[in-house]
């Protein structure tokens, strides 16, 4: 199982900190999957919008943001919202 490391910040706390299987975020240009390795990029989340995790168990999780952006480098996602 291949994962990457993904942070999930808001600005009061990081409400996911852990390796992942993948992680699914709309855009304001449409909707994007992650996996581990995927190619650097930088985005704008939509609005009111959900970030979907498959943690390292195989568990989906549910994180309801408001707005935020995210960033994918060196097998990193970093994303900032809030909620």
């Amino acid at each position: 199982m291949r994962t990457f490391k993904l942070l999930i910040i808001t600005p009061d706390k990081a409400i996911f900190d852990d390796e992942a299987q993948c992680c699914r975020i709309i855009t304001d240009t449409g909707s994007i999957g992650f996996e581990a390795m995927h190619e650097p990029m930088i985005a704008v989340l939509k609005q009111n919008t959900d970030i979907t995790v498959r943690d390292t168990t195989g568990n989906s999780r549910l994180f309801p943001v408001t707005e935020g952006i995210l960033s994918f480098k060196n097998n990193t996602c970093s994303i900032t919202a809030s909620i």
